[in-house]
């Protein structure tokens, strides 16, 4: 039986779907966790880093601050 090959959107869509779950602590619920979508998805998972949420500023209230800072010139 050929192997079924899955396009890059399904394997980022399932990706997408297995990040969520994990950031949110809830279990995500895959009937077909041995089909190679699922197991191209785990597989990419490993290698796979996203970039950091906030990259130009080390907390969230630096993001913040520079927000204000950004809004106030604005409405100067």
């Amino acid at each position: 039986m050929p192997r079924h090959s899955y396009t890059e959107d399904d394997i980022s869509a399932l990706m997408l779907q297995l990040g969520i779950a994990r950031a949110c602590k809830v279990p995500h619920t895959y009937y077909g966790d041995q089909s190679v979508l699922y197991q191209e998805a785990r597989a990419r998972e490993v290698n796979f880093r996203p970039p950091p949420l906030y990259p130009q500023y080390s907390t969230l209230a630096r993001l913040h601050a520079q927000h204000n800072i950004e809004n106030a010139q604005n409405a100067a």
